[in-house]
């Protein structure tokens, strides 16, 4: 999700937003017709434009548009810090959320890697149990007032310590296959008890989906990237067999 310049997409300020519009409206339409004519379940007509939020009627467009050429569940996915700030969900199906919250909750949380990492603690399963508490609770409140189900549109933890402080990032440097293990183990554990079974949504069980970041084809050798270790395999096994059986 970075431009060619490797600018973040989240920051993107183009000179002239009329055109950046028109031109994503023309690029997006494209897609649109092709989800629709190979019968993709999910539609997602935007990824985590931060900077872009504040153009309502130029997303409320840009949905209608794609509404036009596309019968299956639309989304955006905003980034895990932003998606208050987006006034356009009511013309969505669902609420897309790249789900990056930092669960290792330090009071220096944004500070760089490199100036915490001499004395970062590894996180307990308990410690990231109750990290994750204080975004649910958030989350509860805030999907009570839009009252529509939330797709995890992307998470990933990196087999890397520092995974659970700023899971975003793919370079911390030292191994650390426990730490992504027991994010994994966290997440399910937390999220698996909001998930919507037989579509039954309600103001309790509000997740309706996840997809993980990301799973290269190819696993490299001393691989610390986002590819699940096998310990973190199999606990997202276990969980998706279970829930199958509920």
């Amino acid at each position: 999700k970075y431009t060619e310049s490797g600018e973040w997409m989240g920051t993107i300020a183009p000179d002239n937003w009329d055109s950046w519009f028109e031109s994503y409206n023309a690029l997006i339409e494209h897609y649109a017709k092709l989800a629709q004519k190979n019968e993709i379940e999910e539609f997602v007509v935007g990824v985590e434009l931060n900077s872009t939020h504040r153009f309502k009627e130029k997303w409320e467009q840009i949905i209608s548009n794609v509404r036009k050429h596309y019968q299956g569940l639309t989304i955006f996915a905003a980034n895990f810090d932003a998606y208050e700030t987006i006034s356009f969900w009511d013309k969505l199906d669902a609420i897309g959320m790249n789900f990056y919250f930092p669960v290792n909750r330090r009071d220096d949380l944004y500070l760089p890697w490199s100036e915490v990492k001499d004395d970062y603690d590894d996180p307990s399963y308990e410690d990231l149990l109750e990290g994750w508490q204080l975004w649910v609770n958030a989350l509860d409140i805030w999907q009570e007032k839009i009252n529509k189900p939330i797709v995890v549109t992307e998470i990933g933890y990196v087999s890397q310590k520092g995974c659970t402080y700023q899971p975003w990032s793919w370079y911390l440097g030292e191994a650390n296959y426990e730490e992504q293990y027991l994010a994994y183990k966290a997440l399910f554990e937390v999220w698996g008890k909001k998930q919507v079974i037989d579509g039954n949504f309600d103001d309790g069980n509000y997740i309706q989906g996840v997809y993980f970041f990301g799973w290269d084809s190819e696993k490299p050798e001393n691989d610390r990237s986002y590819i699940p270790s096998e310990a973190a395999k199999s606990i997202i096994r276990e969980w998706f067999k279970a829930s199958d059986t509920n």
